[in-house]
């Protein structure tokens, strides 16, 4: 089961993919985007936390937190891999913000 849901895509997030949708985007990107983020931030994490407990947690269970910094990570790569030139600043603030905080 993947970690992320529907409905941890806010609504701002849903205006960013439907942008997306514009150009080269499809549903496989998506969940490539969001593979590629849960390996990223579970290869940061392990060694320091139980990373298979915190990606086994399931709805209210899972850390609000994780959830953010693999939607940010999940965002880059789907910009990076469809319309990296349309990539807002903010995204790739955001991803460097994760990158920086799981490297604590």
């Amino acid at each position: 089961m993947a970690f992320l849901t529907e409905d941890d895509y806010s609504v701002l997030v849903r205006t960013e993919i439907k942008d997306i949708l514009l150009e080269n985007y499809s549903d496989t990107k998506l969940k490539s985007a969001e593979q590629m983020a849960t390996a990223q931030v579970k290869n940061y994490l392990s060694g320091k936390y139980d990373t298979a407990k915190i990606f086994a947690a399931e709805n209210g269970d899972r850390n609000s937190h994780i959830i953010m910094i693999v939607l940010d990570c999940a965002l880059y790569h789907l910009y990076t891999s469809t319309v990296p030139k349309r990539m807002p600043e903010i995204r790739s603030q955001r991803y460097q913000d994760a990158i920086d905080w799981l490297k604590l």
